[in-house]
């Protein structure tokens, strides 16, 4: 009999127990009472062979003491572990530890401001490799986990580490197939805004984008896709577990479209019926697309509008055809689906009458929920690289946060106290008329959907207006 080998995925722990989300291309604090399941982490657990044991700890969900998680150290032969911007201090502590607690185990890992040079380098003087993405890694080469092994062989493998940080690969090791374990995610404590259902999971069919907005940190990183057989195999696995709210993380859903109509039309014909909810890039819209994904269990699509000064996002390489976003809006309503519109206050340039024109726009659009953030220095965006030209901040300055929960810095109009201010009278303003309050009253879908809604809503203006987190 072969023996087995054991990898341990640790989500670091988190000041005060808040509730943030740690991925390869970002990472935030939560708005509300939710929390994301770690889906980098999840589909990290499926990119092993069957004779490895994967297990998998999360200190902002398990309560772990040092003596428990030592005692977790045993037998294991690789631990995967994350840090990101909004924690660059945090994690980096952790990261020490760790470290200091396994002094022989190969350490690999990821996150958001991994993508930049300096940050990359301090984490490689304690890990064995950065995890560029989680579709980027093929560890069924390796039989046994050791450092020198990693080390020796982070090419083929598809990681970065000190000797070939010069010349990152950036393309993704392929035709590997992945069987996220899903089972080990499932734990009530995972909440999503939007589902109908409290316990949910999360599939993800494509990583990366292919556009290219250079506000966001994922413009920098390759657009890779997983098959639809190997989708819908995923499904089962989620059916058979007794999940009924799927949470799709692509950045985009529908790329290559193809692919996931293929997608869509699999989880129509083998009556998966979940109930489920992704982004979607206005220029993927068509009423057919849309037509199959409702036909699907698709009840809400988050959409990123911005802004309505389109000009100033062609600057930044968000190209959207206005006529088409609008036809989204329109079509979506029509047939039932829920809109959550992204927002974005204090892009470059942006004066007090434009946020002020940018919150009334929000509040007239048909849609039923709106995700209002602070335009943030994230690593590798045009929004860091404009800030540090014009000194606002420092090239090696961290733990910035889109929320005005943690740290910002001022925008080249407005001051943070500003940005704070007007960010958080556009929560108050969108979400407290009396007439939306009404029409989410009217829309809801049983007392557990209730009691998701209710607990957001809560959760936010408690986080807005009484400043608890």
């Amino acid at each position: 009999m072969a023996l087995r080998s054991k990898v341990l995925l640790v989500n670091p722990p988190t000041p005060d127990q808040r509730k943030f989300t740690r991925n390869a291309d970002c990472a935030a604090e939560s708005k509300g009472n939710y929390l994301w399941q770690p889906y980098d982490f999840l589909l990290l657990s499926g990119a092993f062979s069957e004779n490895v044991d994967i297990e998998f700890i999360d200190y902002g969900v398990h309560k772990f003491n040092e003596t428990q998680f030592v005692d977790k150290l045993k037998n294991t032969n690789l631990i995967i572990t994350s840090i990101v911007e909004v924690l660059w201090d945090n994690d980096l502590e952790f990261l020490f530890k760790l470290r200091a607690l396994a002094p022989q185990i190969p350490i690999l890992c990821f996150g958001d401001i991994l993508i930049e040079d300096q940050p990359s380098f301090e984490v490689l003087k304690i890990v064995d490799g950065i995890i560029p993405n989680p579709m980027s890694v093929n560890f069924s080469v390796l039989k046994t986990y050791s450092r020198d092994e990693f080390l020796e062989k982070s090419n083929f493998i598809g990681l970065r580490n000190s000797t070939t940080f010069k010349n990152i690969e950036k393309k993704s090791v392929t035709g590997y197939f992945r069987n996220p374990k899903h089972e080990l995610f499932l734990d009530k404590k995972y909440r999503w805004p939007f589902a109908t259902y409290k316990q949910y999971s999360t599939v993800t069919t494509s990583w990366g984008c292919p556009y290219s907005c250079t506000y966001c940190t994922g413009f920098s990183l390759p657009s890779i896709y997983r098959p639809y057989p190997e989708i819908i195999a995923e499904m089962r696995k989620i059916k058979k577990l007794g999940v009924k709210e799927i949470y799709f993380s692509d950045k985009s859903f529908g790329i290559p479209q193809e692919n996931t109509t293929l997608i869509l039309k699999e989880m129509i014909k083998n009556e998966f019926k979940f109930s489920w909810s992704t982004y979607l890039h206005p220029n993927q819209f068509t009423e057919n697309f849309l037509d199959l994904m409702k036909s699907a269990g698709c009840h809400t699509i988050i959409i990123g509008i911005e802004t309505l000064n389109f000009a100033a996002l062609r600057k930044m390489g968000r190209v959207i055809n206005e006529k088409k976003l609008f036809e989204l809006i329109d079509y979506a309503n029509k047939i039932k689906i829920n809109i959550c519109g992204d927002f974005i206050i204090g892009l470059p340039e942006e004066k007090v009458a434009d946020i002020l024109s940018n919150i009334n726009f929000a509040i007239n659009l048909n849609i039923q929920y709106a995700s209002f953030n602070i335009a943030t220095p994230l690593p590798g965006t045009s929004i860091k690289k404009l800030a540090i030209e014009q000194g606002r901040m420092q090239q090696n300055d961290h733990n910035f946060d889109s929320t005005g929960y943690n740290k910002i810095i001022n925008g080249d109009q407005l001051t943070q106290e500003e940005l704070i201010h007007f960010r958080n009278y556009a929560v108050k303003k969108f979400y407290l008329r009396p007439n939306y309050i009404f029409k989410r009253l009217l829309s809801l879908r049983g007392l557990e959907h209730f009691f998701i809604q209710f607990e957001e809503m809560m959760s936010l203006l408690m986080k807005t207006i009484l400043k608890l987190r």
